[in-house]
């Protein structure tokens, strides 16, 4: 389903460009399923979309995610066999999890360093002299007793 604004920016498209309107539902249709399959698959942890804003994977989720695969293949020696047939797609999207928090922890790295960056930056950029306050009007300050 296709949200309100959505529906209206598909319109104006429609009407400008003068597309079907069934093919320009499928291509926004496509075009979103692919962003969903995109983040679902970790095959990319962020996607931009223009006009749209960013779109990532909750990485808290991510962590949940690692240990109850971790707790499943485990128990990998317990299972029967019927069990050892998901085993092989667990261990591969276990791994895939594992790639995407090396990535995530890369990310966080570069984000911390440029945060650290400009942190110097503002404490080494000078502000100019700065004057006591004393409180009261200019006037009082100047005066003595």
């Amino acid at each position: 389903m296709i949200p309100r604004k959505h529906k209206d920016i598909l319109q104006s498209v429609i009407d400008k460009h003068g597309f079907d309107k069934g093919f320009a539902e499928d291509a926004v249709s496509f075009f979103w399923s692919e962003v969903r399959k995109n983040l679902s698959d970790l095959t990319y942890h962020t996607i931009a979309v223009s006009r749209f804003g960013m779109f990532s994977i909750k990485y808290w989720k991510i962590d949940e995610f690692v240990d109850s695969y971790r707790k499943f293949l485990d128990k990998a020696e317990t299972m029967s066999f019927r069990e050892m047939t998901y085993k092989v797609a667990m261990e591969k999207q276990y791994n895939s999890f594992l790639e995407m928090k090396k990535k995530y922890d890369i990310e966080m790295g570069r984000k911390e360093e440029k945060k650290k960056i400009r942190q110097e930056y503002e404490h080494t950029k000078v502000m100019g002299e700065q004057i006591q306050d004393n409180g009261g009007s200019p006037e009082q300050c100047n005066q003595e007793g």
